[in-house]
């Protein structure tokens, strides 16, 4: 302990022989806070504390000779001190009084010592009953200065009292506490925070002894673990985690490093079950570096980690279908290089898909073909447009040649921006081959139906007429254009009107799947001559139902006009046989008797 002050002892005996009873340890007591002087400070000529009459006393006590004593101590102290008479108000006071109320010797003596607090804080010393109880340690305030601003201080008052144990005055001991309060407040300001932020931060977070033992945790903790307080309470932290994953934190030897960020890792819920989390850990060290505990923010992934799996797992399908599927796909950046391609791209070009990555058609086609290409690719670039089903021809660089059903679309980045182009295409080389057969084919029926003489009209099963060819337009004197498309019903200049309504009965039967052949019918033509047709239907199937009907005439005219005129011969030959004198008899070329005139018997 520090020697006690020469000051203190003199009081000390003024109480003794009863010149001052006052509390005099507790002055000592007090300079124990005082801040030490600068060595300077110690050797500065001081001011006596300032009185208006040095001559004049506070109930006969001689505090001149005690204040010269206080001088020497408190003067160059750090710290404000004020004496009041025995009706409050102010009589003496050191330096730093005056620096700390920004007052002079004209602002301080006599003023009641009440005036330096606001109302609220003078009540607060006044209810302390200090008169009574004699002394007041340390008792935060405010004080008002000159221009009326205020600032906290820490003031401790001692009673003085005179022979006859009256209260002549007191002392008060002003400390400056702003700074302090100002740290507090930002300590108590931080630690607002950190409480806010600890017990509504939505990841749990616990802290750790030295001993690796759970000692504090926040509420959102309890919620993701489903634990409650005696089941996280001194737990062992490790009991948090299956073993092989503690295994794998230890492995990150956090104690030497002093943290790990983001470790990915399961802890154990209150339901057994397992929680994918994200945890980061700082090593917590006293002020002698040695670790004194340590605290974990744990953060549930649980959702990220289902969002990644199905994720992977379309990223996999999609590289399943793009390897799969049998249509060219492939992605380009702006200058039109591959980024990627997939099987069946690169078998065209009979490379592997990485071998076409970072090139461009040229590097597989021919210049035309290729130049082509990444004029499309410009275009859709600059305008955004798609380019939908385009059939073109392109020959690769072994003159080999394909022709393709390509669609191509903008690609797009992260921000919007269109980034490349992407396209699919489908070889469609042999469905050309079958469609020039099908041209082939079709050229050839087109041909024959209109090369035959037969009258020929292919109509829908609702009598819709579909073609006609060269022999019906000829004989009625038509154009293909004003009748395709018309009905049956239609072609009343055609037929008349009784074998037009066994054309349609013929029809509607077939439209049924009724096949019906052999039928006669005139046909007029453009120039008012009636030709006799011989008429049948093929129907024309498709999973057995009739999708077509072609009516089809055959011109049995100059037959039916050799048939008629057989039978006018024979009748001639029969009536001038019958009417002969001479006997007439007819055999066929087998040698049978085919007629016998009745002149032949006589």
């Amino acid at each position: 302990m520090k020697e006690i002050p020469k000051i203190i002892k003199e009081l000390r005996e003024a109480e003794r022989i009863g010149k001052l009873k006052s509390l005099s340890t507790s002055l000592y007591e007090e300079s124990q806070t005082f801040e030490e002087p600068s060595e300077a400070s110690m050797y500065q000529t001081s001011e006596t504390i300032k009185k208006k009459d040095k001559n004049e006393s506070i109930e006969n006590v001689d505090l001149t000779n005690i204040e010269e004593k206080y001088n020497v101590i408190f003067e160059n102290y750090a710290i404000a001190i004020t004496l009041v008479d025995k009706d409050e108000h102010i009589v003496s006071w050191n330096k730093y009084a005056e620096k700390l109320l920004n007052m002079g010797e004209e602002d301080l003596f006599m003023k009641h010592v009440s005036e330096l607090y606001p109302a609220c804080e003078w009540e607060k010393i006044r209810a302390q009953n200090i008169r009574q109880k004699g002394i007041e340690y340390k008792l935060e305030t405010q004080m008002i200065k000159k221009d009326g601003s205020t600032l906290d201080v820490e003031i401790s008052l001692s009673i003085l009292k005179g022979r006859e144990g009256k209260c002549v005055g007191s002392i008060g001991i002003i400390k400056d506490i702003t700074e302090l309060k100002t740290i507090e407040k930002k300590y108590l300001e931080a630690d607002t925070k950190y409480k806010t932020i600890f017990e509504n931060s939505a990841v749990a977070i616990t802290l750790t002894d030295e001993y690796e033992r759970i000692v504090s945790w926040n509420n959102y903790t309890e919620n993701l673990l489903g634990l409650k307080k005696d089941d996280l309470y001194l737990k062992p932290v490790k009991s948090l985690y299956p073993s092989e994953e503690w295994k794998k934190i230890r492995e990150q030897n956090v104690r030497q490093k002093g943290m790990q960020h983001h470790l990915e890792t399961k802890i154990i819920c209150g339901d057994k079950n397992l929680l994918d989390v994200d945890i980061s850990l700082s090593v917590l060290r006293n002020h002698e570096g040695n670790i004194v505990g340590t605290i974990g923010v744990v953060k549930d992934i649980s959702e990220r980690k289902k969002i990644e799996e199905k994720l992977i797992y379309e990223h996999d399908l999609l590289e399943s279908l793009l390897d799969n599927i049998p249509d060219s796909i492939y992605f380009k950046d702006k200058d039109s290089r591959f980024v990627k391609v997939n099987k069946a791209k690169a078998k065209h070009s009979n490379v592997s898909p990485d071998d076409m990555v970072g090139k461009t058609d040229f590097d597989f086609l021919k210049k035309n073909d290729a130049e082509r290409i990444h004029l499309d690719d410009q275009k859709i670039l600059k305008s955004g447009k798609p380019i939908i089903n385009k059939i073109e021809k392109i020959t690769d660089l072994k003159n080999v040649e394909h022709w393709i059903s390509v669609t191509k679309i903008p690609r797009y980045d992260a921000e919007g921006n269109i980034s490349g182009t992407m396209g699919i295409s489908r070889d469609i080389s042999n469905l050309k081959k079958a469609e020039e057969r099908i041209l082939n084919s079709e050229k050839k029926f087109r041909d024959i139906f209109d090369a035959t003489s037969d009258f020929l009209i292919y109509i829908d099963p609702q009598g819709k007429i579909l073609d006609v060819n060269t022999t019906m337009l000829s004989i009625g004197g038509l154009v293909k254009s004003n009748v395709v498309g018309k009905s049956l019903n239609d072609l009343k200049d055609l037929f008349s009107k009784s074998d037009l309504k066994k054309h349609i009965d013929v029809i509607r039967k077939a439209a049924h799947g009724v096949k019906l052949s052999d039928y006669e019918c005139d046909l007029i033509s453009s120039t008012g001559d009636r030709f006799r047709f011989l008429f049948s239907n093929d129907l024309i199937e498709e999973k057995g139902e009739v999708k077509g009907i072609i009516l089809r005439g055959r011109d049995v005219t100059q037959r039916q006009r050799a048939w008629n005129e057989l039978v006018r011969l024979e009748e001639k030959y029969r009536v001038l046989a019958e009417t002969s004198a001479d006997g007439v008899l007819t055999i066929d070329s087998l040698g049978r008797l085919t007629y016998v005139n009745p002149c032949y018997f006589i």
